[in-house]
């Protein structure tokens, strides 16, 4: 079952091409039982071109008239306390670590 009057502003900044921004409508409460869940919700809503890029970050901001009830969520408490910014290695840091070692 959808949350009805709950979305997710997404931001996501990549490595070597330009930022993806989309609006999440249709949550639903397993997205939001872990921090896990909710991050694999949004990698699978990238616009096609973005699938195999670089992501750095993520910026998230909740939507809703009535936060304080979704706050339940183990994502949602989670994702506030960071406030909404979540940062990743790119494929090519990785690369780079692999080569120093």
């Amino acid at each position: 079952m959808f949350l009805k009057d709950l979305s997710l502003d997404v931001i996501a900044t990549f490595d070597n091409c330009e930022q993806d921004h989309f609006q999440l409508l249709y949550l639903q409460e397993n997205d939001l039982k872990t921090e896990n869940n909710l991050l694999t919700y949004i990698k699978n809503n990238f616009d096609e071109k973005f699938k195999d890029e670089n992501l750095l970050k993520l910026s998230l901001c909740w939507i809703s008239k009535n936060m304080e009830k979704y706050k339940k969520f183990k994502a949602v408490r989670e994702s506030i306390k960071k406030n909404g910014k979540y940062f990743f290695e790119g494929k090519e840091s990785e690369k780079e670590n692999d080569k120093e070692i």
